[in-house]
């Protein structure tokens, strides 16, 4: 002990959140992964294309699969597997980098060490990054990862304010590089959006408070022309590291949609955002179906039959369409939805896959350029026979999305409610057990799997229970191995930690929500406002987006209530419970202490942004 007590009080903080990172890793090296070499769409599909990569013919040959997806996980597969290390790990030290670098940024609003390295605990074991959903090598590994260090870059924007244009343009353009790639990993980043400009929006204000501050300091005319002249370098600062990081993100995808463009002809980042498919797809959801609205059916067979016969591009599907090639994607939806009997209808968060499958085998995905061509011909067709009033059609659409329907609104309302409940309860999150290791099974019945195993550097990893039979299992004799005694206890502790998390976020989540509208109160009344109000404000703007936007996709198109899509919500709930049950505390305490009223304008700015 007395040994401890000479230890620096830096240097021992130092130590503990090197402590903590090193203890996460060999967690995640030790909890299994959560193997699907078939999943042809998803895991496997990762995989091939980051092979692909590794033998540099950027994603390989092209064919309906190549571009559907983004290809920056791809990427950080093949360099997790030069690197030699298991893509569990990889992903955990990008999400514990993560969760430093937010706690860290967070620590002049924290005003604590001891607060800064709790707030670092509590990211670090979020159980929603070690479930059986998130262990999969699936995009939300390094996506939750992005978009924690996003959200850290913006806190470190806020506390160098006053940092030299040098080191903040460096923090710019490393924000811009998080943007694109979290732009590349997935198709709807545009959920970030209102975070970033909300930001941007608070650092303007922040500008406008100093530069009134100045011009009062410096006794220049007030109100208009003075004010104006103090703010003018504050904004053009703004703007100008604005720029930057748009700049770079901007540059970033730009490299992405040139390699797509240099080895497949057309200038995507993914199929699924081209303008042509958005536009083939959008006209044969624009045809009105004739009776009932199938549930979450946006193109049912009855519309398809009426456009083969106005448009041949729309014909050369009927023989897919017709056939049995289908079943797979209709039976997945009526399974997923509770159809029974079966309808026969490919519901919408499968056609699109069952559109591309279908234009593959008419012969269209020989190459990018005649895929793209064959969807703006079922665009022009289609539209010319809406305009002939050969069919009955809604306005054009270049979209995905289902046509809106009222009924949607109250569905999303109460699904959104759902989705708050759900992550509150941390519902769906479910620790995995009783792995296989290739050290100990035999996993060589199927090379195409020990490929996809040695791809992501595991020997230790679980199977559903429909891919058991595929493995030769030793390891289920009586003998319990070590690899099995060991990950037993990590999943122990894991689960532990998981009830802990669930027992308590409910009760303290509800008192965040008194304290948040405890200080917004505070803040109209005594025109002072906490910093650690406006933490969390930008905290719940990332959970309510992302929250809104998947009851609504939840609503419309394919189930979205579980913790894998909703996981790069979860960091930023903690850190909204953490940040207004702290802040609630010491405005009360500060109210009470008679500490309640700002000095000036430029104290006031400076107690938003912190020390």
């Amino acid at each position: 002990m007395e040994r401890l007590s000479r230890i620096p009080v830096g240097t021992f903080w130092v130590l503990s959140y090197a402590l903590g990172i090193v203890a996460y890793l060999w967690i995640m090296a030790n909890v299994p992964l959560v193997a699907i070499p078939a999943a042809g769409h998803d895991d496997a599909l990762f995989v091939h294309l980051a092979t692909n990569v590794l033998k540099g013919g950027w994603l390989g040959p092209y064919n309906n699969l190549t571009l559907a997806k983004g290809a920056f996980y791809p990427l950080w597969i093949a360099g997790t597997w030069i690197v030699g290390l298991p893509l569990l790990v990889t992903q955990g030290f990008a999400y514990a980098l993560g969760c430093l670098l937010l706690a860290r940024g967070l620590h002049p609003w924290l005003r604590s060490e001891a607060m800064t390295f709790l707030v670092f605990l509590v990211l670090l074991l979020n159980p929603a990054v070690y479930g059986y959903g998130q262990l999969r090598v699936m995009r939300e590994g390094i996506y939750v990862p992005e978009t924690l260090l996003i959200a850290a870059g913006v806190a470190w924007w806020f506390r160098w304010r006053d940092q030299g244009l040098l080191r903040r343009g460096a923090l710019a353009a490393a924000v811009g590089v998080l943007l694109a790639a979290f732009w590349t990993t997935r198709e709807e980043g545009v959920w970030i959006l209102p975070f970033l400009v909300a930001s941007v929006v608070l650092a303007a204000v922040l500008d406008w408070i100093r530069g009134r501050s100045d011009a009062a300091t410096f006794r220049l005319e007030m109100p208009w022309p003075g004010v104006l002249r103090a703010c003018v370098p504050h904004f053009a600062r703004t703007v100008m590291l604005v720029g930057v990081t748009a700049g770079v993100a901007a540059l970033g995808v730009g490299l992405v949609t040139w390699k797509n463009q240099q080895h497949y002809g057309v200038s995507d980042t993914v199929e699924f955002k081209q303008h042509a498919f958005l536009s083939g797809y959008g006209a044969l959801s624009r045809i009105r179906h004739q009776g009932e609205h199938p549930p979450y059916v946006v193109i049912p067979r009855e519309v398809l039959q009426r456009a083969y016969e106005v448009s041949p591009a729309a014909a050369e599907l009927r023989p897919y369409f017709d056939s049995l090639a289908p079943d797979g994607f209709t039976q997945v939806g009526c399974a997923t939805y509770g159809v029974i009997p079966c309808d026969g209808e490919v519901r919408a968060g499968w056609f699109m896959w069952a559109l591309r499958d279908a234009v593959a085998q008419a012969g269209h995905y020989r190459s990018a350029s005649e895929a793209q061509a064959f969807y703006t011909r079922l665009a022009e067709e289609i539209g010319a026979a809406c305009d002939g009033a050969r069919l009955d059609c809604l306005p054009p659409r270049v979209t995905m999305a289902p046509p809106f329907r009222l009924s949607f609104v109250g569905d999303t309302v109460r699904t959104f409610g759902r989705m708050l409940v759900f992550m509150a309860t941390l519902d769906g999150v479910t620790v995995p057990r009783n792995p296989i290791s290739c050290v100990a099974d035999d996993c060589g019945q199927l090379p195409y799997y020990v490929s996809f195993l040695d791809m992501v550097h595991t020997t230790l990893f679980v199977v559903p229970p429909g891919m058991a039979a595929d493995f030769q299992r030793r390891s289920g004799e009586a003998i319990q191995w070590p690899f099995q005694a060991r990950s037993a206890w990590v999943a122990g502790k894991l689960e532990a930690v998981t009830a802990g998390y669930r027992a308590v976020l409910p009760w303290l989540l509800t008192v965040a929500v008194l304290a948040y509208a405890g200080m917004g109160v505070t803040a109209i009344l005594r025109r002072r406002v906490e910093p650690l109000f406006l933490v969390a404000s930008l905290a719940a703007l990332v959970v309510l987006v992302r929250a809104a936007l998947l009851a609504y996709l939840d609503v419309v198109a394919i189930p979205s209530l579980n913790s894998l899509y909703l996981s790069p919500a979860y960091p930023a709930l903690l850190v909204f419970t953490m940040a207004a049950v702290l802040g609630g505390i010491r405005q009360a305490w500060a109210t009470r202490s008679g500490r309640a009223d700002a000095a000036s304008p430029r104290a006031a700015a400076e107690s938003l942004v912190g020390d």
